[in-house]
């Protein structure tokens, strides 16, 4: 598994929804996988996790447990080439280049980025958290979805240069922030001159 990075609304919609699809049984199944990732990779940065390659913990018999609420990041990233993604299997962290669809990347890009925009203009947890961490601290605390706007050191495990050092910073968030704005005022503008 290629390490994953997702929104607290993502990892919070994904653990209420195995809170009601899973049964017990199923969800203790997950939790172990869950518990077995997080322990294969302790201690490890992007790059060695990324060559470690473990299945990920949602899926069962090779199928997503979550794929209706599965992450923008697992919904925009494709390949157009097997051979690219069979070498980049075979041989992790080796810098494999894969052949994959720009525009689709591009849309997936800009629904994070609008997510994390959202978010930091709530005032809620807008960096990307590592799914498996993420999703562990979700699980546990079955008031999550409602009280984590008012906690923001929720996900605090889950985030951070030693878990999982996403492209979120104070200097991106706000070009994110002007860039989005612009983006608003020209299209207000040319909304008031069609």
């Amino acid at each position: 598994m290629v390490p994953v990075a997702a929104s607290a609304p993502e990892v919070l919609a994904i653990a209420t929804f195995v809170r009601e699809r899973f049964n017990e049984e199923r969800q203790a199944a997950l939790d172990r996988r869950v518990e077995a990732n997080i322990s294969a990779t302790e201690g490890m940065d992007m790059s060695q996790r990324d060559r470690v390659r473990l299945d990920c913990p949602f899926l069962e018999a090779g199928k997503c447990t979550v794929y209706e609420v599965r992450p923008i990041a697992c919904r925009g990233y494709s390949s157009y080439s097997v051979e690219d993604c069979r070498e980049d299997f075979e041989h992790p962290g080796t810098g494999v280049e894969g052949h994959t669809n720009g525009l689709r990347e591009l849309v997936f890009g800009a629904i994070r980025e609008g997510l994390a925009i959202a978010c930091k203009s709530a005032s809620v947890e807008h960096r990307l958290l590592e799914l498996v961490r993420a999703y562990k601290i979700a699980s546990e605390d079955s008031t999550l979805a409602e009280t984590w706007r008012s906690r923001p050191e929720a996900f605090e495990t889950a985030t951070g240069e030693s878990v999982f050092p996403g492209p979120w910073s104070d200097e991106l968030d706000q070009e994110f922030e002007e860039v989005y704005r612009e983006t608003v005022n020209d299209l207000e503008r040319k909304k008031g001159t069609a």
